[in-house]
């Protein structure tokens, strides 16, 4: 009887660390793309502005 119950227990911590490490990776590659998404708006509005600064330039 005993062995049952720790051979259930072993199987559900294995379980519940799989899923935490599942969710774990998930949430990371949510997050990098979060990164990179923001870092191409912050190119995007740079290379925009740089473009305005640079025509100021030329006409000065």
């Amino acid at each position: 009887m005993i062995i049952i119950v720790l051979a259930m227990t072993i199987i559900n911590i294995i379980s519940v660390a799989t899923i935490i490490i599942y969710l774990n990776r998930k949430n990371n590659k949510n997050t990098e793309k979060m990164i990179i998404n923001q870092i191409n708006e912050n190119n995007k509005e740079n290379f925009e502005e740089n473009k305005k600064n640079l025509m100021k330039l030329k006409n000065q």
